[in-house]
């Protein structure tokens, strides 16, 4: 428990700026550091303090300062002071302790663990709204702290205590008669509603059954209305294939088989119906799923035939476009492509030719009714035309590389100046290590004439060679960012040092010169408090 005061006391003082002082173990029950009470006030409150140790065990110690920093949260203040005095009985912890602030305008009911049951967060709260903060907002303390030490004692007192068993005791007798009563009503209902629940289930059940089959029987006429219209929708597919195949064959199957679709369903139950109708459509299936799909590869290839001729016209455009580029690219630069570009495989006459004939040979494969022949051959002449947009899109990726290229290199110069005195800036900072100065030296003198190491004949391989530059110059500004930032962590430890070495000295769990000053040489029993408790300001 002293580790983590201690923890909560660091963090404290960094958050806020400003190490609370946590005044002295005094073992006295009222201790008035901010002279708010007269001597006779505080005599009258010991009196009830002592009352209550004598009563309860419990020990309650008052607390007025005005030693808490600005802004320095009194829960936190006020827990730090419970555990350091160790007020309450060790083994049992029934400590309590009132702590107000007047230039805060602030105060704190700090409960041990053993009275957090009793004296609970919302207890206090209103003990607070109901005694502190009136009688505090017209100055008079003394007032204000005797009436909650009372009704403490009144909460706390074996009198007290009892006085809530027995009446907990009163409440629990009555519930339990109560019980009973509702139990012999309940059962007396139970047997009249199990009456009438039986002839309820009876009504139930009947018409429920009687819903049940008119869903079915709605059910049944949609499963045969559904399958007739699908039947009719395949008719009609059939009869557009006009001879297409086999289709004149399974047109005849299909019309049989809907002239006596109503005979498969007569004198049939209607929960059958389905598993029917399943049986009619696997049928359905087997008959025209092959030719359904020949006659839909058949439009397909014969759409995709039909647009060769306006595809051999774009693979021209693109092929003129596309050799126009590279030439364009050798003629403005001395940089060979070849490695950035694979050229398309043909030339373009043989490419034409080759387009002519897939198409002559597409179409005669459809009037052999060889669709899959005739969709790969189809696919050859795509193969030859992507290669040629891949040519194409390539060349002007070049370009454009090219003319960014250029434009880049038009400001490198001044870029790399302006970069260096940014740099220069940064390492004149006292912080930066000597090993980073020097090496940043080294590279200056490098690099003294930018353009010596240029790349004239090319304008791509230029730009990588100066951002390779600045890729150095940024690392150096990381280097001496780092180095002042090491500098600036060592200096903040050094000084949380300093400031933790302070705050043990300023936060010593007791004293050996602490007086004992209850009037019978009690002193306080080492209790143990764990936040609760409740805060009020007025």
């Amino acid at each position: 428990m002293k580790k983590l005061t201690i923890l909560l006391l660091l963090v404290s003082s960094v958050i806020y700026g400003q190490s609370p002082k946590i005044p002295a173990n005094t073992n006295d029950f009222v201790n008035d550091f901010a002279g708010v009470l007269t001597t006779e006030q505080e005599h009258s409150l010991r009196d009830i303090c002592r009352e209550i140790e004598a009563e309860s065990t419990a020990q309650v110690a008052v607390v007025v300062t005005n030693d808490i920093p600005e802004g320095y949260p009194i829960e936190e203040y006020s827990i730090e002071l419970a555990n350091n005095w160790g007020i309450g009985q060790r083994t049992i912890d029934n400590g309590l302790l009132i702590l107000i602030c007047p230039n805060c305008r602030e105060a704190r009911i700090e409960v041990g663990y053993g009275l957090e049951g009793i004296l609970t967060d919302y207890y206090t709260s209103r003990l607070q709204q109901d005694y502190f903060i009136p009688n505090f907002r017209k100055g008079d303390f003394y007032t204000g702290i005797q009436q909650v030490l009372l009704k403490v004692q009144n909460q706390i007192s074996p009198e007290a205590i009892e006085q809530r068993r027995q009446h907990e005791l009163v409440l629990a007798k009555e519930a339990y008669v109560e019980r009973q009563r509702f139990m012999d009503g309940l059962f007396v209902f139970l047997v009249f509603a199990g009456g009438m629940g039986f002839i309820t289930l009876m009504l139930f059940l009947y018409f429920r059954h009687k819903r049940v089959k008119a869903e079915l029987q709605k059910k049944a006429d949609e499963t045969k209305v559904n399958l007739a219209i699908r039947l009719e929708t395949i008719i009609q597919s059939v009869k557009e294939m006009d001879g297409f195949l086999n289709s004149k064959e399974v047109l005849k199957e299909l019309e049989f088989l809907h002239l006596t679709l109503d005979n498969k369903f007569k004198s049939q139950p209607l929960d059958k119906y389905g598993t029917i109708a399943y049986e009619q459509l696997d049928r359905i299936n087997e008959l025209t799923s092959t030719l359904l799909e020949n006659y839909k590869i058949k439009i397909t290839i014969e759409d995709k035939v039909s647009e060769l001729p306006a595809l051999r016209d774009e693979l021209a455009k693109l092929y003129t476009t596309a050799w126009d580029n590279k030439y364009s690219v050798k003629e403005n630069y001395a940089s060979d492509l070849a490695e950035m570009i694979q050229e398309p495989q043909y030339s373009f006459d043989t490419i034409i030719t080759k387009i002519d004939a897939i198409y002559h040979k597409s179409m005669s494969l459809i009037i052999a009714q060889k669709f899959y022949e005739a969709d790969n051959t189809f696919e050859e002449s795509q193969d030859l035309i992507e290669s040629v947009r891949r040519y194409n899109k390539l060349s002007y990726q070049v370009i454009e590389s090219i003319q960014a290229s250029w434009k880049f290199l038009k400001t490198a110069e001044d870029e790399f100046a302006k970069r260096c005195d940014d740099t220069n800036k940064l390492m004149k900072d006292n912080d930066v290590s000597s090993s980073t100065r020097n090496k940043w030296n080294v590279f200056k003198e490098t690099h003294s004439n930018f353009n010596a190491d240029a790349e004239t004949n090319n304008p791509v391989a230029e730009v990588k060679r100066i951002e390779g530059i600045f890729k150095q110059i940024a690392s150096f500004k990381s280097m001496a960012q780092s180095d002042i930032d090491a500098e600036k962590r060592r200096r903040r430890k050094k000084r949380e040092d300093a400031l933790r070495r302070s705050s043990y000295t300023s936060t010593s769990y007791g004293s050996s010169s602490s007086r004992s000053s209850f009037g019978g040489g009690s002193s306080f029993g080492g209790g143990g408090f764990g936040g609760g408790g409740s805060s009020s300001r007025w």
